[in-house]
């Protein structure tokens, strides 16, 4: 087995455990905080997919899924390629307007990107070095996609923790 075929192999569990745990919660949940500075399950799965968007555009040299599908006006958020997220304030957490449908139809659209990405990509592409886009020199493209797979597994156990607080751990507490 190599790189490519184990990333989309956690890359399809993650799915399925995103799609689990987001499935039965309301609409109001999505974007309910269980303490005052907490971010809401919706802005952790638009952040998490608008981090796993720039990072395969990045690597692919491609245009990203956020600026080609008319996401931002789906979630009122700004158009900006490089708005991820990242540094938000709450006012701006509380501000994106995300759906169960919405945060789904990108996540797919984006997941379907990186699995075109990662299908092409050999062990000496992993190797090479390109710009990394939070302007640290330079990186090996299998750490940018170590990097986004760290974040990517950070944020969905925080999805499945505010589920469990929102809805009971059901098959989680057995």
């Amino acid at each position: 087995m190599d790189a490519t075929e184990i990333f989309m192999e956690r890359l399809t569990s993650y799915m399925a455990r995103i799609e689990e745990a987001i499935g039965d919660v309301s609409e109001d949940e999505l974007m309910a905080q269980p303490g005052p500075n907490d971010n809401p399950i919706g802005w952790l799965m638009w952040h998490m997919t608008r981090f796993e968007d720039q990072t395969i555009a990045h690597i692919s040299g491609g245009a990203q899924v956020w600026t080609e599908g008319g996401w931002p006006e789906k979630f009122g958020a700004s158009p900006d390629p490089a708005e991820t997220g990242v540094g938000h304030t709450l006012e701006q957490v509380m501000a994106l307007k995300p759906t169960r449908e919405t945060l789904m139809d990108y996540y797919r659209a984006t997941r379907k990107k990186t699995a075109a990405c990662l299908a092409g990509l050999t062990d000496a592409d992993l190797d090479r070095e390109i710009d990394d886009f939070f302007g640290r020199g330079k990186v090996a493209t299998g750490m940018l996609l170590g990097r986004f797979f760290g974040d990517h597994v950070s944020h969905i156990g925080q999805i499945v923790y505010l589920r469990g607080h929102f809805k009971g751990w059901g098959k989680y507490g057995r």
